[in-house]
């Protein structure tokens, strides 16, 4: 059987649609096309393959065809569309806006070939149902040679293993992100499937070998040729790497017994970490008969933009894409003041909130996960140490924690990937996650059996310097800016700036967040002038030094020696190292500062934007914070009341600005803003925000300025404003 992709961009014949009521809902395959896609299927799945036609091997349209995709409670016929060929697109969801009826879908699975595939699941994977809609429709389309890209919160896996396990002959090689992956899905039930597992050096060998046999014997026309396994499993790093692998892959090639390229965790290419998924290009050119199907958890618009580009996934791909945010996981974000402080809080969910659940703390690396483990053991709770770096101690905690044994895991960031545990109640960030894609992947871990489910990050801006100097490339530093930008919002719903950044639906989620819980008066507006430009000038005058001696400086803690030296120091002593961290780095991140790294040596820049400020400060540099947050640390000098709300009307009263009440209300949807806020007014809840320099037909500029509008500040004792959590 050849395996060929069909790219061509030319109509469907109207007599080749399928229709419903007045919607075209797919493309049919010519009847020849058919029984050559069915060649290498079972008998007993021919009645799946002929069912499965109906959706379509290309949706045609042009290259303006809207992408569709659907929420949890939506009917599975408006899953599949095709990869949109222009990412600044907006897409819709189905459902979402009159214009449906002009919009692609796909007809509903039917029952002969539901009841097939729910068999051969459960036969196969132990699995009694499909966990998603979603995940059906995306099963049935692998059994046809589509490009897919699929998007899935869970069971991303089975989409591809059961197409494997139906067909007759051929395999399906399974590319993923590192060998721990491929051992924790080595573990999840497979009954009758044969494959091959590469997780080190030695099982790498074998594979060899056995590729080698199977290739000479069916060369040789022998009457026993060795059996082929369905699924081949690899790392990204040994799949680029190896040129005897591929040698014997083209032989494979060449005798039609390569059905499909698999990709698990695309959202890779987006990552420093991972610069091996930019040379999966080389499938296409290698292998370009074969049909590849890449898969996340998470899907954005530039990601697509990226795998058309990079991986080359033909722009008539069928999409699959379930939401990334369920209403029932509760997004917050909370300041990390010190280590103590941020553990106590996780203790007091742990035992009171959480007793006995499951769930699982994300660290920066394995110091800092030895340093929580150590806190939590101070408040009675024993965790699980997920840290693949060591295989064997790895496994016995990892299946510890996944049977219930140990409820805690305490994880870094190498850990995120084929995690199968749906009672999973809270994740919490210890420190600030790489990216937006990083972090929704994380808190998808979340709530998968749809019951609450909590999701917490601690945020100290100063996390942006360790992960700054792992990664230097600008597509890392937007994604790190847009991220923290993300977390220092006080004021858009969290899904809100999720479904802005993922530009995928036009209607976020419902569901509870911190921002969308704030009550009427709870913001208030601030000048922080002044202190910006103090601060632009210390740096300037520094002469090279850190951003944390810089702070340092500012805030009047450093040393004798430069207290004697810089006339700037102790202009921010009215900032707490809190506030004055985040102060410094939301600079950095609007391009008022550069960082430099020279080795291991950081230093902090005033650039251009920032000398012009410090020329000519804006007079009205305003942002805004809850009116009566609570005190930061031991540093923080702030009278106390018996009565808050009290305090906070008296606050409100001493602004020195007053939002009048006939300000119109501000738009739903996030104003996406390239730079400073210019003004900010409060009337109730309702937030009016007027930029300057903002360049919102820039998709990259906009996705970097997600948050920007909700900078917090309060104001302090001799009448200075600041920074504020």
């Amino acid at each position: 059987m050849e395996h060929h992709h069909s790219s061509d961009n030319v109509p469907v014949p109207q007599d080749r649609q399928v229709s419903n009521g007045n919607n075209v809902v797919g493309t049919t395959i010519p009847n020849e096309q058919q029984e050559h896609r069915m060649t290498d299927i079972d008998d007993d799945s021919a009645s799946i393959a002929k069912s499965t036609h109906r959706h379509g091997e290309n949706h045609r349209g042009g290259a303006d065809t809207m992408h569709t995709n659907v929420d949890h409670n939506s009917h599975p016929a408006h899953v599949a569309s095709k990869m949109p060929a222009n990412p600044n697109v907006h897409q819709q969801s189905v459902g979402s806006s009159n214009e449906m009826d002009h919009q692609q879908q796909d007809p509903a699975i039917d029952d002969d070939e539901n009841q097939f595939l729910v068999a051969y699941l459960e036969s196969h994977f132990s699995h009694q149902y499909f966990l998603s809609q979603h995940q059906q429709i995306a099963t049935s389309h692998a059994l046809l040679d589509n490009d897919l890209l699929i998007s899935l919160c869970q069971g991303k896996s089975i989409t591809y293993q059961l197409p494997a396990a139906i067909r007759l002959k051929g395999t399906t090689i399974v590319i993923m992100p590192t060998d721990h992956c491929i051992q924790r899905e080595k573990a999840q039930p497979m009954n009758n499937v044969l494959a091959w597992w590469v997780t080190d050096y030695d099982s790498f060998n074998v594979l060899l070998g056995k590729l080698q046999h199977v290739c000479q014997s069916v060369s040789e026309d022998e009457e026993e040729t060795p059996q082929l396994a369905k699924l081949i499993y690899i790392s990204c790093k040994r799949f680029v790497e190896s040129d005897p692998l591929h040698h014997y892959l083209a032989e494979l090639y060449q005798m039609k017994l390569i059905n499909q390229f698999v990709i698990e965790e695309i959202q890779c290419l987006e990552s420093d970490r991972f610069p091996e998924y930019e040379r999966l290009a080389m499938i296409r050119l290698l292998y370009p008969h074969i049909c590849m199907t890449v898969l996340t958890n998470a899907i954005t618009a530039k990601l697509q933009h990226r795998i058309l580009n990079v991986i080359h996934v033909h722009d008539d791909a069928i999409c699959v894409i379930e939401p990334s945010y369920r209403e029932n996981i509760f997004y917050e974000v909370m300041p990390r003041l010190s280590l103590q402080s941020a553990v106590q809080h996780m203790a007091q969910a742990i035992l009171h909130k959480y007793t006995g659940e499951s769930g699982i703390i994300f660290c920066f690396d394995r110091h800092e996960l030895n340093l929580i483990q150590a806190q939590l053991q101070k408040h009675g709770i024993s965790s699980a140490v997920l840290d693949p770096s060591d295989p064997h101690i790895f496994q016995h905690n990892y299946q510890q924690w996944i049977t219930g044994q140990q409820p805690v895991g305490i994880a870094t960031q190498e850990f995120k990937f084929g995690i199968h545990k749906p009672n999973v109640r809270f994740v919490f960030h210890y420190s600030l996650p790489a990216s937006i894609e990083e972090y929704i992947q994380d808190t998808n871990l979340a709530g998968r059996d749809e019951d609450h489910c909590r999701c917490t990050l601690f945020l100290d801006l100063s996390d942006i310097e360790r992960l700054r100097y792992l990664y230097h490339s600008q597509r890392a530093v937007e994604q790190l800016k847009q991220i923290a930008l993300y977390a220092d919002n006080s004021i858009t719903p969290r899904r809100v700036l999720l479904e802005q950044y993922c530009s995928i639906n036009s209607e976020p989620s419902s569901g509870p967040c911190d921002n969308s819980l704030r009550k009427s008066g709870e913001l208030v507006e601030c000048n922080l002038s002044a202190d910006v430009k103090n601060f632009l000038t210390c740096v300037l005058k520094a002469q090279g030094m850190s951003m944390s001696e810089c702070i340092d400086l500012f805030r009047g803690v450093a040393s004798k020696s430069l207290m004697a030296q810089d006339p700037c120091f102790g202009e921010g002593t009215h900032f707490t190292a809190w506030e004055g961290t985040r102060l410094g780095y939301l600079l950095y991140i609007y391009g008022y500062i550069e960082l430099e790294f020279h080795g291991q040596q950081q230093m902090a820049l005033v650039t251009d934007r920032g000398t012009a400020f410090i020329n000519n400060p804006a007079s009205n540099f305003k942002m805004t914070e809850p009116a009566a947050f609570p005190a930061k640390d031991k540093h923080t000098k702030r009278t106390k009341s018996t009565n808050p709300s009290q305090a906070a009307n008296k606050k409100r009263k001493r602004r020195a600005t007053t939002a009048k009440k006939s300000q119109p209300s501000v738009d739903k949807s996030f104003p996406f803003v390239a730079s400073f806020v210019h003004s900010v007014h409060v009337s109730g809840t309702s937030i009016i925000v007027s930029e300057f320099a903002a360049d919102t037909k820039s998709l990259d500029a906009a996705a970097c300025s997600i948050g920007c509008a909700s900078r917090r500040c309060t104001r302090r004792r001799a009448g200075r404003w600041m920074i504020s959590g």
